[in-house]
């Protein structure tokens, strides 16, 4: 299966072959190859398929999941969690007053308030200790004449860093 393996470097030239790899399991899953829920083959197989070390897959499906497209767990299969990406999109504050500032026609109705202790699946997305302790508001945010919403904000706060 040779083929398989030269078509992903014919593909991206100058690209390492993780990085090919990754990109072609990424379009499968896109595509819908695997639902979302269900199990990619096993590493043997995909190997195989794609005549390359377990070096080399391991490094692409880190990549997948680091992009939210997968979750791994050892012992267990790797699942499809999302057929594309999540958005995401980060913004700095100086201060938590920073960070409930909005336009004047709006306001915040906050819809959860609970306190967190880590997961393994927070612990990714944070890059953080699994078992930590954090705080997490989520909100909608409205339109002060209409009471549309226009927004869901999520906001994660490090308990040790607060004061």
């Amino acid at each position: 299966m040779s083929g398989m393996h030269e078509s992903l470097l014919n593909q991206a030239p100058g690209i390492p072959l993780h990085q090919a790899l990754a990109t072609t399991l990424e379009e499968q899953i896109r595509q819908g190859a695997w639902a979302v829920g269900s199990a990619i083959p096993p590493e043997i197989a995909l190997c195989k398929l794609y005549s390359i070390s377990r070096h080399t897959l391991r490094h692409a499906l880190s990549t997948l999941e680091d992009g939210g497209l997968i979750v791994r767990r050892q012992g267990a299969p790797t699942r499809v969690i999302s057929r594309q990406r999540p958005r995401k999109f980060t913004q700095s504050f100086n201060s938590p007053a920073d960070i409930l500032r909005y336009p004047k026609d709006t306001y915040r109705v906050n819809v959860v308030e609970e306190y967190l202790e880590c997961d393994a699946a927070l612990s990714s997305l944070l890059k953080v200790s699994v078992g930590s302790s954090w705080y997490h508001i989520g909100a909608v945010r409205k339109q002060q004449d209409s009471n549309l919403i226009i927004a869901w904000s999520a906001f994660i706060f490090c308990l040790s860093l607060l004061s």
